[in-house]
C-alpha cells in the first residue's frame, strides 16, 4: 500500500464526537487525534501533520514512541508494512506472545474496569498486545509507563526507553497524609490495596529503591514495609537500619 496522508490517518483515528479536538483536526487536515498505541479515549494525544516534503510526521504527547505508533497503525492497515532490508539489517525486535489487561486482571483477581480507571490498558508492543501501566506523579502527570508482556512479573516487565524509574502510585499520596501507607514491590500489590480502599506505593524492582524517593512521605505518620521473602525483597524494602528506611525520619513497621 502507499503511505496515507495526514488527513487519512486523522480521519481514521477520530472518535466522531463533534466537540472533541480530533474533529477540528479532521477539518484542518492536521492536528491531534487519538493515538492507537495506548488507551487514548478522553483526550487526543497524537499530533499528525505533513512536512514540507509531504512526509507524514507524528508525535504522541502521552509518550508512545515512533515504533509503537507505527506498529499500531500497521495493525489497523493505516501504514505500509516494513520492507526487508538487504544485508545484516537492524537488530531484531523482541518476540512476544502477547498479554492483555483481561489476562492480567484474571491473574491478579482484579476487575478490568477498576484497572482501566487507574491507567492500565492494552497497547501494541513489538507487534503483540501488552499491558501498559501509567506511572503518574503527584499532580497526575505521567512520569513513565511500565509494560507487562507476560504473566511472570519482573521477568515480563519492561520500562519505557529513556525514562527514569519512579514510585508507582504517587498520584494517590495526598489520600495517605495524616494516616498510613504501605510500601510494596511492583504494581499489582498496590493495585489490590487501592481496590480495597487502602493507600500504597510500589517500588519498581528489587534494586531500584532510592532514599530520596521517600522524602515525599514526610506527612504520612505510619508507614508499613512489606518485604518479599527473598534476597530481592531486602533490596526493595530493606531493614530499619538501611539508608532508605532511615530517610523516613520516623519509625516504620516492617512485615
Amino acid at each position: 500500500m502507499t503511505s496515507p496522508s495526514a488527513l487519512d490517518i486523522i480521519t481514521a483515528l477520530s472518535c466522531g464526537r463533534g466537540r472533541c479536538a480530533c474533529a477540528a483536526a479532521v477539518r484542518k487536515g492536521t492536528g491531534k487525534t487519538h493515538c492507537p498505541g495506548h488507551p487514548d479515549v478522553d483526550h487526543p494525544n497524537l499530533s499528525v501533520s505533513e512536512g514540507s516534503n509531504g512526509k507524514v510526521l507524528f508525535k504522541d504527547f502521552a509518550g508512545c514512541d515512533q515504533d509503537r505508533v507505527l506498529d499500531a497503525l500497521r495493525e489497523r492497515g493505516l501504514w505500509p508494512e516494513r520492507r526487508e532490508r538487504p544485508g545484516p539489517g537492524p537488530k531484531r525486535r523482541e518476540r512476544i506472545a502477547g498479554f492483555t489487561v483481561a489476562e492480567y486482571a484474571k491473574l491478579k483477581q482484579l476487575p478490568v474496569d477498576f484497572l482501566h480507571s487507574i491507567g492500565v490498558g492494552d497497547i501494541t508492543y513489538n507487534g503483540a498486545l501488552a499491558v501498559r501501566m501509567a506511572v503518574l506523579d503527584r499532580d497526575g502527570s505521567e512520569i513513565t509507563a511500565r509494560i507487562r508482556i507476560g504473566p511472570s512479573g519482573t521477568e515480563d516487565t519492561r520500562a519505557r526507553g529513556g525514562d527514569k524509574l519512579a514510585l508507582y502510585g504517587l498520584q494517590r499520596l495526598s489520600q495517605a497524609e495524616g494516616g498510613e501507607i504501605t510500601i510494596l514491590e511492583g504494581e499489582s500489590d498496590p493495585q489490590t490495596l487501592w481496590l480495597h480502599g487502602e493507600q500504597a506505593l510500589g517500588v519498581p524492582g528489587a534494586s531500584a529503591a532510592k532514599p530520596d524517593w521517600f522524602d515525599v512521605l514526610e506527612a504520612v505518620p505510619v508507614i508499613y514495609l512489606v518485604r518479599e521473602p527473598d534476597a530481592g525483597g531486602e533490596k526493595a524494602c530493606p531493614s530499619r537500619g538501611s539508608p532508605v528506611v532511615s530517610s523516613y525520619h520516623r519509625s516504620a513497621s516492617a512485615t
